[in-house]
């Protein structure tokens, strides 16, 4: 079981949001409950490696894959990787594909799982509804991500047709970070400037109309601890 952090206020939340389009709920679970999801995330998860290619297909690599490859080999992935973000819509990271393994019955045991029932639990959908001032708010999905060492989501604003995204939801859960390094949740204007960055923090929940453009900076080779998050969407169909 997941409760809501009582200290919660909706309407400061509301008129945050209304302002911005974005506001951060922190603390969101109870003290307790997100010590439990964090032991849960960082210790018994099988993450993958998801990138995508130039046609935005999705692929997936186990992190014992890459480490196999020969060094040429890796050199060649990694340069290809890094030459589409130069030009285009890229993404790199450590994945968990909770709504996925959650519809095909893996891992139901774990409590990551209850997180994506919380969140379609009507408490919460009624508290988003609240905070965004979207009453057609009816469900949410989402994975769980691990940013690691040159790991990186390049600029975008999530809308993609027929998706039905109202709403970006990105539960950060990483207790230690350091600013030097990198992977700060950024929102962007219309010239590229950056109108503010998220750190990533433990137990706070990012919200951010859809559409709005936005990255996750690189994640520095010196960083000292993995970057978790849940992420995902609150929709209207």
């Amino acid at each position: 079981m997941l409760r809501l952090h009582p200290h919660i206020n909706p309407a400061r939340l509301a008129r945050r949001f209304r302002e911005k389009g974005r506001v951060q709920i922190h603390p969101f679970l109870e003290e307790e409950d997100a010590k439990r999801l964090f032991a849960c995330l960082s210790r018994q998860l099988e993450y993958i490696l998801v990138y995508n290619d130039e046609d935005d297909e999705v692929h997936r690599l186990k992190a014992q894959e890459l480490a196999a490859m020969a060094v040429e080999e890796r050199r060649r992935f990694l340069a290809g990787i890094h030459e589409r973000a130069s030009r285009r819509f890229q993404f790199f990271y450590g994945s968990y594909l909770l709504l996925e393994n959650y519809l095909e019955g893996r891992d139901r045991e774990l409590l990551v799982h209850r997180y994506l029932e919380f969140i379609n639990s009507p408490p919460v959908i009624e508290l988003l509804r609240a905070v965004t001032d979207i009453p057609e708010l009816i469900k949410a999905d989402a994975q769980v991500t691990r940013y690691g060492p040159h790991h990186f989501l390049t600029r975008h604003d999530d809308l993609v047709a027929g998706q039905n995204r109202r709403v970006a939801m990105t539960l950060h859960m990483t207790p230690r970070w350091r600013p030097d390094w990198g992977g700060y949740l950024q929102f962007f204007d219309a010239n590229g400037d950056i109108e503010e960055a998220f750190q990533p923090r433990f137990n706070c929940l990012n919200l951010f109309r859809v559409p709005m453009s936005h990255a996750v900076q690189y994640v520095s080779p010196f960083a000292g601890a993995h970057r978790y998050a849940i992420t995902g969407w609150c929709r209207d169909g």
